[in-house]
Parts: C-alpha cells; sequence; structure tokens
C-alpha cells in the first residue's frame, strides 16, 4: 500500500515523519493504468519521426541540406551498397531536383560501372521525367558497356515500342543480334516482327537464326512457324533440308518424331508411316538412354500409338515387335549373362512372323552365345542354360533356315566354348554326332 508522507514542523525546528497509512489505499496497477490511460499520444515515442511543417522558403531548404547530410553520411560508411543509392536520387527526384539526382546516379555509376539495377532505374527515372532522348542516351550506354544484360536490351527495346517508334525498336535488335545473343534474344525478335505483321522479316530472321545455331531445335521452331503461318510445303522443306544442312551426329529422335507428327496433323499418313520407319533405321541405338529430350524408346512409343489408331493389324504388330526389342535391349545391358532374357528375346523374335527375318533371329543368336558365363561360376544349372542356347541355335539352323552345315558350324564352335572337364556337356556331343550322320560322314560322327 501507498503510505501518506508528510512533514510537520514541530516546535524548536524538529521535523517528525508521520507513517501513518493513508484512508484511501491505492496499488501499483491502478498507478500504470492512469499512467496509460493519461499519455500523450507522442509518436516519437513509437520510433516514428514526427510529421513536420514547413512553411516557408527557409524551412524547406533546411529539410533538404538536414536530408542531404544524412544520406550523404551514410554513403561515407557504405559507399558499396547500391539500394542506398537509389534511394538518394529518388528522394532527390521527389524534390524535382533533376540536375542533382542525375549527379547522384553518375557518381554511383563511377562506382558500379556494371550494375544492371543502377542503369535501369536511372533510365526510369528519366522516362518518368519525360526527358526520353536522356533515356534513350543512358540506356545506349548501358546496351554498349554491358552487351549481354538481357535485361537492359529489352528495357530499351520496350520504350521504343511504348512511344510507338517501330523503327527503332528495329535497329535496336538488329544491334542486339550482331552481339550473337541467346536463341531466346533471336525469338524475341522475331516474335516482335510477327506482332507487327512483317512476315517476310520474320522467316529473313529464321534464316539467319538457323545459320547462326544450327540445331534440330532450331529448324522445327522454323517449321513450326511456317505452318503457323499457313505455308505447309515451306514447313515440309525446311524439315526435308534438316537431312541435308546438319551432320549426321546432330540428327536424334526429336527431329524425326516433330517430322512425323506434322504430317499426321497434314493427313498425310503414308508419309509419316515412312519417317517413322527411317527414324526407327536410322537412330542409333545409343540414342535409346541418350541426354536428349526424346529418345529412341520414345520413337518406338508414338509409332505404336500411330500404327493403332490408323493402321492395320499387322502394322501394329510390327510396332510392338519393335518397342519389345527396345525393352529387351535395355534389359540385356544390366544383365548380359541372363540366359532366360535371351532365351525370351529369341522365342518373340520367332514367334514375329512376318516381322522378324533370319538375319535378325541369327543377330540375336550370336549375340546371346557372346555372352558366356565367367569361368569363376561352377553353378551346373547356369552353364546347361547357355549349353541349351547352343542346341537351340543349331536346330533352327538345321529346320527352320534347312542350312545342315551351319547347324554343324554351331555345334562345333560350342565344343570349343564350353569346359568339357565338368562332364555337364555330353549331350552336345551326341547332338553333333547325329548331325553328322545325317550329313552321311559316318566317319566324323564315330
Amino acid at each position: 500500500s501507498c503510505v501518506s508522507e508528510y512533514w510537520l514542523i514541530m516546535e524548536g525546528g524538529n521535523r517528525v515523519k508521520n507513517k501513518a497509512p493513508a484512508a484511501v489505499q491505492i496499488t501499483a496497477e491502478q498507478l500504470i493504468r492512469e499512467a496509460w490511460e493519461n499519455r500523450e499520444d507522442d509518436i516519437s515515442s513509437r520510433g516514428i519521426a514526427p510529421k513536420q511543417q514547413l512553411v516557408d522558403s527557409l524551412e524547406i531548404a533546411e529539410y533538404k541540406n538536414t536530408k542531404r547530410k544524412h544520406f550523404e553520411a551514410r554513403l561515407n560508411m557504405n559507399r558499396t551498397h547500391v539500394p542506398l543509392w537509389i534511394k538518394y536520387a529518388a528522394w532527390e527526384f521527389s524534390q524535382y531536383e533533376i540536375p542533382r539526382a542525375r549527379s547522384i546516379y553518375e557518381r554511383a555509376l563511377e562506382l558500379h560501372p556494371r550494375d544492371e539495377l543502377l542503369w535501369s532505374s536511372y533510365s526510369e527515372m528519366e522516362m518518368n521525367a519525360g526527358f526520353i532522348n536522356h533515356a534513350r542516351n543512358i540506356l545506349d550506354r548501358a546496351t554498349t558497356l554491358l552487351v549481354f544484360s538481357t535485361k537492359l536490351w529489352l528495357k530499351y527495346i520496350h520504350m521504343e515500342e511504348l512511344l510507338k517508334e517501330e523503327q527503332n525498336a528495329r535497329n535496336i535488335f538488329t544491334k542486339w543480334m550482331n552481339t550473337r545473343p541467346s536463341s531466346n534474344a533471336w525469338m524475341t525478335y522475331i516474335r516482335f516482327e510477327i506482332k507487327h505483321q512483317q512476315i517476310h522479316n520474320a522467316r529473313t530472321l529464321f534464316e539467319h537464326f538457323i545459320q547462326l545455331n544450327p540445331s534440330v531445335k532450331s529448324y522445327v521452331t522454323y517449321a513450326k512457324f511456317e505452318e503457323k503461318m499457313g505455308h505447309i510445303e515451306n514447313a515440309r522443306t525446311v524439315f526435308e533440308r534438316v537431312i541435308d544442312e546438319l551432320l549426321p551426329s546432330m540428327i536424334h529422335a526429336e527431329y524425326y518424331l516433330e517430322f512425323a507428327r506434322f504430317e499426321i496433323r497434314q493427313n498425310e499418313l503414308e508419309r509419316a508411316r515412312g519417317i517413322f520407319k527411317h527414324a526407327m533405321q536410322s537412330v542409333a541405338e545409343t540414342q535409346a538412354e541418350s541426354q536428349q529430350s526424346v529418345s529412341k524408346v520414345d520413337l518406338i512409343e508414338e509409332y505404336s500409338l500411330f500404327e493403332k489408331q490408323y493402321g492395320d493389324s499387322d502394322l501394329v504388330g510390327d510396332a510392338v515387335v519393335r518397342r519389345r526389342r527396345m525393352e529387351y535391349e535395355s534389359m540385356v545391358k544390366e544383365s548380359s549373362v541372363d540366359c532366360d532374357l535371351w532365351n525370351d528375346w529369341i522365342q518373340m523374335e520367332k514367334n514375329a512372323i512376318g516381322i522378324s527375318n533370319e538375319a535378325q533371329i541369327k543377330s540375336v543368336f550370336e549375340r546371346a552365345l557372346h555372352s558366356k558365363p565367367d569361368s569363376s561360376v561352377h553353378s551346373k544349372h547356369v552353364w546347361k542354360q547357355y549349353m541349351y542356347l547352343w542346341i537351340q541355335y543349331a536346330v533352327w539352323q538345321e529346320i527352320q533356315c534347312k542350312n545342315i552345315e551351319a547347324a554343324k558350324d554351331v555345334y562345333d564352335r560350342g565344343l570349343k566354348q564350353l569346359d568339357h572337364s565338368t562332364g555337364w556337356f555330353g549331350k552336345m556331343w551326341i547332338l553333333s554326332a547325329e548331325v553328322s550322320i545325317r550329313m552321311k560322314d559316318l566317319e566324323l560322327a564315330r
């Protein structure tokens, strides 16, 4: 409780302190509440500078000098802080002190001549002030110094477009293209010409573009442009130029896929089918797992869908077989000594009547036989599987191909490959002898 204290002056000058309790008790909580209710709404107590009422030119000048000293002091402490320079110049601009703002930007550019943000803010200030030629000069200086700054080039072009100065914008684009920019810059120029209905100019730009950026993607983009403009023959010509103008190593599955899709959109189904078949013969097997966005596997998948939609049953079967081949290719790369996997592939090729030929089946057999188990493997099951691949190959040569000499050669090669110390391969000797009997070579059979 709060004790009322006062001093009583007694005779003789003695002071006596009265510590008797007051009649009304006041708590600390009540004191705090009253202080809060009676506080003055002073914004300075909340860390906010009070608003100043400037009534004459002297006060305004004093205010400006104070602000400038504040900015200069901060810059002296950290002259590398670009946003502070921009803030300083923006404040001068808000006071309609354009020459001072320019001076600040020029001082900043002496320290940071390659800062995109400074150049961009400087040009925006000139544009907002209505000094268009000043803005042009600034952006011209910026793009000359920072030739690879896409942001500054686009800002320069956008300003000219806003001013309806189409030819100026075109001249800036031409200057930009002389610096050999990225593909996106070329496409921006082309879209600019298309927007202004200058199709001939856009076509000329595409010709320059594919010369400087010779790639499948560049040609495909050009062909799609011609198709969109309704010039179908021109688009087809661009696709066909890829074969003549690019190296074979540069032509991958994406080109054939886009060309085939183009022909499908034009309802040229036979052309599309021919492109698919040529692609599956031309695209290297190594592209199945390449870094390209479209691989040979994707190409075969697309061909399968095409034949299911537009082809007959034989063509659908051909597409399915091609897809299965790609699947087996990827699996044998992971496990080349898996005899069951090779056997499944061989059976698939045998069952693909009218699609697989003898050369294809023979190729798979030869690859399977070259995938010999390691000599350190002593599993009887593994070696018997490998032996039966040789037997199956020889029987196929004799019965299906009617070539008994080739069958005898397969047996002879197989007997040289196998380790006969294990005694597991007696069946091979017997079958080889029976073939010799059918060849009427009894001496060899004995």
